[in-house]
Parts: C-alpha cells; structure tokens; sequence
C-alpha cells in the first residue's frame, strides 16, 4: 500500500496485526523519513502475533523506538508450538508496563509444545528486563466454555513451574503481577454469582508456586463476559480488578 503524500507523523502508540507494513504508511512519497525518526516518540505499541514473521516485524519497531514504555502482546493460539524467532523485549530500556494475552478459541491444553505455551515464549526469556519494569498483566481469554455447572480451565501448572522459580529474580522488581482467566459464555449457569465465585477460587488454586514466592504481588482473578446489554460484566476479587482498572485503563 502507497504511503499518504502529506507530512509525515510521529505517532505516540500503534496497534498492528501485521496485515499491513505500518513503515509504507506512516512514510511520505514526498517527504520520506527513517525509521529511527518515525518511532522517536513511540510510548505505547500493540502486537499481534500470530506467526514468526511477526515477531521480526515487532523487533523491528521495538529496535527504533527509545522512548517505548507500554507493551502489549497479543498471543494467537497458532503462535503455540516450536520457537523459531524469539521477541526479544528485554532491550527495551524503559518499559514500564508489560501486557500478554492469550487468546485461544477453544477450551483445551494451552502449551502446543509440552511446558513452553504462547505466553512462556514471551516470559520465559534468559535476559533480565529493564528495572523501570513495574507491572507485568497476563490474560488468558477462552471464547467457548464448557459448562456441567462447571468450567474447563487451562492447564496452568506449566506457567506457574516456569515463572515462580524467576519472580524474585528476572522479575524482582516487578510491584504488580496480575493473572487473569477471562472466559466468555452465551449460556448463563443457574446461579451466575455463585459460578463465577466458585471458579474465581479454583482458578487461585492453579498458582500455588507464584502465590507462596510473592503472596503480596501476586493478584489472581476469573472473569467471565457475557455477550448481552442487559447483563453486565461479573468480576470477583475486587483487589486484582481495581488495580487492573486504575493502571491500563
């Protein structure tokens, strides 16, 4: 796709999916500006990434914007398996906010590769990362739920083997580490408030690793979204929810 003729912009965040080269659309045929120049004062970048590819094309923004201090990594359930290309964001000098999401269409494993899902190719990393980093976010959205008056969840364990061995280490200086399961359903249980308190619970008791290394860092909660006007939101563990909504919102 041509670039716009007019003057080129600097844009202070960008979210891409990769679909299509953000350098051929920011860039003006007339007045065409390096890369450097076009991410000088880029603060917040949103990532898609659902193959390799994307992650070189990340690199490649991440390496021309000094001032970056917001990430948000949106993992697709295809970005599950083998690591070919790692996203190196540890060089990110002064992130302050981390954010990964899971997204998986179906409620199964979430590791394609036994040990090492989406989010561990992200977390798991042998580079410290910058001490400004504060707060570290990590979703993990199920779009279809398996009900019987219960939910299928993740299997966790991994990530809580993998990460709690590196909380008070690679991630020492992180403040706030909040995990959330997100699920969506179009079929309500029969006591919606009891369901959500119940799995809200359970979904604690997949974390006792991360729980017992920083119990005061740590916040866990469920979440469960229901696609209706008249039915809002149903949020439990209202200290991991506030704090979520005070920081990105």
């Amino acid at each position: 796709m041509p670039g716009f003729n007019q003057e080129p912009i600097r844009l202070e965040s960008i979210s891409t999916d990769h679909s299509a080269p953000i350098l051929d659309l920011l860039r003006s045929e007339s007045n065409p500006r390096s890369t450097q120049w076009l991410f000088s004062k880029l603060k917040g970048l949103k990532t898609n990434l659902s193959k390799d590819e994307h992650v070189t094309q990340t690199m490649s923004i991440i390496s021309c914007a000094p001032v970056l201090d917001t990430l948000v990594v949106e993992l697709d359930e295809s970005f599950c398996g083998t690591p070919v290309e790692t996203l190196i964001w540890t060089q990110i000098s002064n992130l302050r906010r981390l954010k990964i999401v899971h997204i998986e269409r179906l409620s199964r494993e979430c590791c394609g590769v036994p040990g090492k899902c989406a989010a561990l190719r992200i977390l798991d990393i042998l580079e410290d990362p910058s001490p400004t980093l504060k707060a570290l976010y990590l979703d993990f959205f199920i779009y279809r739920l398996t009900y019987g008056e219960r939910l299928r969840h993740y299997n966790y364990a991994s990530i809580d083997a993998a990460l709690a061995p590196i909380l008070n280490t690679r991630y020492r200086h992180v403040k706030q580490f909040v995990i959330r399961s997100i699920g969506t359903a179009f079929t309500l249980p029969t006591d919606l408030h009891a369901f959500v308190a119940r799995e809200n619970k359970e979904f604690k008791k997949q974390f006792p690793l991360l729980r017992e290394k920083r119990p005061g860092a740590v916040h866990l909660s469920f979440k469960l979204n229901y696609p209706r006007q008249d039915v809002q939101d149903v949020v439990l563990d209202g200290e991991a929810a506030d704090f979520y909504q005070q920081q990105w919102t």
